[in-house]
């Protein structure tokens, strides 16, 4: 390194940089691998909310109707969606939408049709979000 070459830092405070950036980011050989499942990825942040998925994590709640999120940035879309309105709302409750794919799915809590199946015990769910977290007791 230049900065060893000219004498301002040892070789050993040399490598201790670069272990602390590679601890940050990867370096297109190094990878951050999840044990759990062995998925690799470029960024620590990657892995972070990587396994916020698997646990289930959801530390982010919105104060005004309690709902949680498992990374900050989809709270704060949350708050966005609904302070500037919701045009789709369902007829039989009160629920509004802000996109009309959700008010779809949100009309299957009152029919009962449950279009997604676990493909390994065949338990039924109107919702894909409540099929993926079920799937994760069998796979662990």
């Amino acid at each position: 390194s230049p900065l060893v070459d000219q004498g301002f830092v040892s070789p050993q405070e040399s490598q201790d940089v670069q272990n602390k950036k590679l601890s940050k980011k990867g370096n297109g050989k190094t990878k951050f691998e999840y044990e759990f499942c062995k998925s690799k990825f470029n960024y620590r942040t990657s892995l972070t909310a990587h396994k916020k998925i698997n646990t289930g994590e959801k530390p982010f709640e919105c104060e005004i109707c309690k709902k949680k999120f498992s990374e900050k940035s989809n709270l704060h879309v949350h708050k966005i969606i609904n302070t500037e309105g919701k045009p789709f709302e369902c007829k039989l409750c009160d629920a509004k939408y802000m996109y009309r794919s959700s008010l779809r799915a949100h009309k299957m809590t009152h029919t009962g049709e449950k279009p997604f199946e676990c493909s390994f015990c065949k338990t039924k769910f109107s919702d894909k979000s409540a099929l993926t977290t079920h799937i994760r007791t069998h796979t662990g």
